[in-house]
């Protein structure tokens, strides 16, 4: 992260709820988003057949660790905001370089969740791997639907 310690330290006391009765951390949320997405980036060329051991549900649960971060982030001063901003920023490159345009809404669709006010990341699927393979296998012939 290109945070101070100060930052880090205060970005620690900064929660949101996640779940009835939990929050957590701005840092831990970061890191979660972090290690999400290399766990599917060590996914894209893993071969198909089985169940992967992270599959669309599990990309759907980094999503919502993105969304905490960005609630999280109006939570933030302004120069804390634009530190946070640019860390983010970094994993979200991450992001945009193994996904691809989610055309046919199919992780909002595996989310059961169309919502038209989501952020850009719901928007975007694996270009290839076992979460790929399962939003693709999913809904067959949805393109354009």
């Amino acid at each position: 992260m290109s945070l101070t310690e100060d930052d880090l330290a205060y970005l620690a006391t900064v929660t949101v709820t996640v779940a009835p009765g939990r929050s957590l951390d701005v840092v831990t949320l970061v890191r979660a988003w972090r290690s999400h997405l290399a766990t599917f980036e060590a996914d894209l060329f893993a071969a198909g057949g089985g169940r992967p051991v992270r599959g669309a549900h599990d990309y759907i649960a980094a999503l919502c660790f993105r969304d905490w971060i960005a609630q999280a982030t109006a939570l933030l001063p302004e120069d804390l905001r634009r530190a946070l901003d640019r860390t983010v920023a970094e994993i979200d490159r991450r992001f945009l370089a193994f996904t691809q345009p989610d055309v046919d809404n199919r992780v909002e669709r595996a989310a059961d969740d169309h919502d038209p006010m989501h952020d850009w990341w719901w928007h975007r699927l694996p270009r290839s791997g076992p979460v790929h393979d399962e939003l693709m296998g999913a809904w067959p012939g949805a393109e354009g639907a």
